[in-house]
């Protein structure tokens, strides 16, 4: 199940729907506004819509299943749909991106998985800085069955079954897209920010678009490489003044010839393939382009990073990934 414009969160559940039988995936929302894309980007499954205004509908549909995956805790299905049901059912929380970026914010972190039987971790790290953040004793990370305040859960390792569906399936057509739009004759910078979190207790601008533009504007020669801004969805939806602010730059910048792509909703890996090498800030990209093996430049936009980082003993540090070279600020 996925909700709204949330559509990246798909991209994590899209190799559990390839496996299931009926390769169902349920979208709820008012309006079935990103059903299309989502038929045209993903052929080979069966989206479901049903509106979130009609919740009778909703309890209908899952009352034939017994297993819901999920990759966001929507109040409205975990407060409002879900204790509607008749039947006994698992709830599977797949999380999605990274959450050790915000490792300081315990309360982020134990919400992945407080309301769910079994929450779905990419990696072991994952697994070893809940544990340090809750006290439990670190035996063994590739799953944890844990108690709190009555709830029973399990949390499991998965690998990073985004990318390795991503790098299994062919990605020939969409490459080819995106090398059309650019010149081959350049190198490629690829930039995917973060968006502005502020749900968490601490908030900070952790998102360095602001920043970014600031160092594009003073670049000298901006056109000896192809640019590609991929931003998270939210940034789009939530933000419109800032994403006003990257449509103006690549508005201005197209007109003297610079090589632009700017994408919200479109899934980052295939720019990755094509890209040289990615600027990056507090983000799951980071992690996912590590596969890709080239450079990856991290912006400081908040000052707060390290300059030095022990990979063995710092492993609750959230810049972790993220200091493993020169930091700019």
């Amino acid at each position: 199940l996925f909700f709204g414009k949330q559509f990246h969160h798909l991209y994590y559940l899209l190799p559990y729907v390839r496996e299931s039988v009926t390769k169902e995936v349920l979208y709820l929302d008012k309006e079935p506004t990103m059903l299309d894309e989502i038929k045209k980007k993903f052929p080979d499954i069966n989206p479901i819509f049903i509106s979130r205004e009609n919740p009778k509908k909703v309890i209908e549909y899952l009352s034939k299943f017994s297993v819901f995956l999920i990759s966001n805790n929507e109040s409205y299905l975990i407060k409002g749909i879900l204790p509607l049901l008749q039947h006994q059912y698992i709830t599977a929380y797949v999380v999605h991106g990274t959450p050790q970026k915000f490792i300081s914010e315990k309360s982020y972190m134990n919400s992945l998985w407080f309301f769910n039987d079994v929450t779905v971790f990419p990696g072991s790290k994952d697994i070893v800085q809940f544990k340090r953040l809750n006290g439990i004793e670190e035996k063994g990370s590739k799953e944890l069955k844990i108690n709190y305040e009555g709830k029973d859960a399990l949390l499991l390792k998965s690998g990073n079954l985004r990318i390795k569906n991503y790098l299994s399936a062919n990605n020939e057509n969409v490459i080819e897209e995106i090398k059309s739009q650019i010149d081959l004759s350049k190198p490629t910078l690829l930039y995917t920010p973060t968006f502005e979190n502020k749900l968490l207790s601490s908030y900070k601008e952790y998102s360095s678009i602001k920043f970014f533009i600031q160092l594009f504007n003073s670049l000298k020669t901006p056109s000896y490489f192809n640019w590609i801004i991929k931003v998270h969805p939210n940034v789009e939806s939530n933000n419109p003044q800032l994403w006003g602010s990257l449509v103006s730059l690549k508005e201005e910048y197209c007109k003297k010839g610079v090589n632009i792509i700017l994408e919200a909703y479109q899934e980052y890996l295939p720019f990755m393939e094509v890209a040289d090498a990615l600027i990056s800030d507090r983000t799951t990209a980071a992690f996912d382009f590590l596969y890709f093996n080239k450079p990856i430049f991290f912006l400081d936009n908040t000052n707060e990073c390290p300059l030095k980082i022990d990979f063995d003993k710092d492993i609750m540090n959230s810049f972790w990934l993220y200091q493993a070279g020169t930091v700019i600020r």
